[in-house]
């Protein structure tokens, strides 16, 4: 179940950083949002020994610092390989 919400936040994170910025991305920032937070969510699993099923407020924000995290770093390497 906490996959699913996982795959969820990281839906809603792309979505909302998507109409926050200018320019084509929309289904990438999507995609990158969602892998990043299922990996957030399962480094938060792997590191604190919880079960994978606990639906708990940290693993939600594991969650989202992941999508948050993937995203940022995605966008700092299309910007470098735009100036290459």
């Amino acid at each position: 179940m906490i996959i699913i919400s996982w795959i969820a936040l990281g839906l809603v994170v792309g979505l909302i950083t998507t109409t926050l910025s200018v320019g084509p991305g929309r289904l990438e920032d999507t995609i990158v949002a969602v892998v990043g937070s299922v990996s957030g969510g399962w480094l938060f699993v792997l590191l604190t020994g919880a079960e994978v099923m606990d639906v708990t407020p940290r693993a939600a924000v594991s969650g989202l610092a992941g999508a948050a995290l993937l995203l940022a770093l995605s966008r700092v390497l299309a910007r470098r390989q735009e100036t290459i």
